[in-house]
Order: C-alpha cells, then sequence, then structure tokens
C-alpha cells in the first residue's frame, strides 16, 4: 500500500460521499457498547487516516457525542439524511479520524489488526481467531508499534 492510495466511500443514500487519499494509521474491530449502539451491530470495524487525509464531499456529517474511556468526547459520525454509520472522531486521538469500513465502496480493501474493547464483546459471536485482542483502549506501546507496521 502507497501514500497515493485512494479509497472512496459513502452513505447508503449517497448524499455524503468521501475520499481518503494515503493508508491507514490502524484499523481495529471495536467492540464498546458506544459503537455497538452508534452503529446498531455487535461491532464497528474502523479505520483510523490522519485527519487530513480525509475529505467529506457533499455534505456535513451529524454526530452523537459519548464519553471514551479516556474520559474524552467521541464523536459517532452518521449521514443527516439517510443516518447511516460514517465514522468517528475523539479528542484523544485529535490528529485522527476514522471510517466505518462498511461506508466504503470497497470494505475488501482494508481488513482489521486487532480487537480492541473485548470486554464488551457479545458472547453469542467468537472473536477473530488470530488478530491480537485487548480488552480495552490499546496502550500506547502497542499502538505505536501497530502505526509502524503499516
Amino acid at each position: 500500500m502507497t501514500n497515493d492510495t485512494v479509497y472512496s466511500g459513502g452513505c447508503a443514500c449517497d448524499q455524503v460521499r468521501y475520499e481518503i487519499t494515503g493508508k491507514p494509521s490502524f484499523i481495529f474491530i471495536c467492540h464498546c457498547r458506544n459503537c455497538q449502539r452508534a452503529t446498531g451491530n455487535i461491532y464497528a470495524t474502523n479505520a483510523w487516516f490522519p485527519h487530513s487525509a480525509v475529505a467529506i464531499k457533499n455534505a456535513e456529517l451529524g454526530a452523537h457525542v459519548t464519553t471514551g474511556d479516556s474520559g474524552k468526547p467521541v464523536y459517532h459520525e452518521y449521514c443527516s439524511s439517510c443516518g447511516s454509520p460514517m465514522g468517528m472522531r475523539s479528542d484523544a486521538y485529535p490528529d485522527f479520524r476514522g471510517v466505518r469500513i462498511a461506508s466504503l465502496d470497497d470494505p475488501n480493501v482494508l481488513a482489521p489488526v486487532g480487537e480492541v474493547f473485548t470486554r464488551s464483546a457479545v458472547s453469542w459471536i467468537p472473536l477473530h481467531p488470530t488478530l491480537p485482542k485487548f480488552e480495552g483502549q490499546v496502550p500506547d506501546a502497542d499502538l505505536l508499534k501497530i502505526m509502524n507496521s503499516y
């Protein structure tokens, strides 16, 4: 994957479109209750990119604000027209923006490198057999190793 890679995606009604240039910094399957509720699913898979790499087109995103384990606000973003979950931002990581993998035009182009907040995972779906797992947020030292592996 090179820095000139371009990813595109959008919402269900196509009101919101986005383009991302460059490689992701990290990609996690998140089992936290906030992501579960924000997506209406048992987990959310989020690819995190430098904030400046993500260009949102056509519309403003709405956001539901929660408080993360860091104690700082987390913004779960969605299309204001159709409600499709689009991504997230966190004051704990102000230089990054998360994109919901399912909102990509081709969600197969990016794969997760770990699972986070496994302490909140539902009991009736097994976790990925080979991905590293973290009961909560990824410790900074592990996150730096993951970011340097791309």
